[in-house]
């Protein structure tokens, strides 16, 4: 009996990824306490273990029911790949559209620029790492308001701008993205857009 899975659990996982995802969204907690604690979540294999996780939490965040679903789409796909590396030197590279995008994204861009429009992306559960190296060129990431942002990226005779407002709660199914990395005489620009809202809009 002690290998079956006890009937609450299911219920109390999505409880707690829930208030997870509420509690990032409302900075209570960081987006490395977030993934960790999310990693522990689907990792759990008893009730109290995952109540723990939400025990320092705020009882108006535990309790809250889920929101509804975002846009943004999260697929939890066995195929997806864990690592890619883009690279744009004295030229140019762009993603956009229906695209899946890797547990850990690498941009390299070196003499040239870079857009990476994650509006129609498929997302992987928990967060994604965008890591950035950019020599005199330019990064230009667009992202939906569903997706929580994270900004880590340190500008050396460059710019980091992030025009990036978190317009929608995060709820247990949205993706959250986290980006690192260095800009040397280039610049990367974050920016927030609904899906088929141009830049003038």
């Amino acid at each position: 009996m002690s290998d079956l899975v006890p009937a609450n659990l299911p219920a109390t996982r999505e409880k707690a990824i829930t208030a997870l995802s509420n509690a990032f969204a409302r900075d209570l907690i960081d987006v490395d306490e977030f993934e960790k604690r999310l990693d522990l979540a689907h990792s759990a294999k008893a009730v109290h273990e995952i109540e723990r996780l939400t025990a320092d939490l705020p009882a108006d965040i535990v309790d809250a029911p889920a929101l509804a679903p975002t846009t943004a789409l999260v697929k939890d796909d066995p195929n997806r790949a864990e690592q890619r590396t883009v690279w744009a030197i004295c030229g140019g590279a762009e993603r956009s559209g229906r695209w899946s995008v890797p547990k850990k994204l690498k941009l390299r861009a070196v003499c040239g620029g870079m857009e990476l429009d994650f509006r129609d992306a498929d997302f992987g559960p928990g967060v994604t790492t965008l890591s950035v190296f950019c020599v005199a060129g330019g990064v230009h990431v667009i992202v939906p308001p569903q997706v929580a942002v994270d900004v880590d990226c340190s500008a050396i005779a460059g710019g980091v701008d992030q025009r990036q407002a978190r317009a929608e709660a995060a709820t247990s199914t949205s993706p959250v993205l986290r980006i690192t990395g260095l800009v040397v005489a280039g610049g990367l620009d974050v920016e927030t857009r609904l899906p088929g809202e141009s830049s003038r809009d």
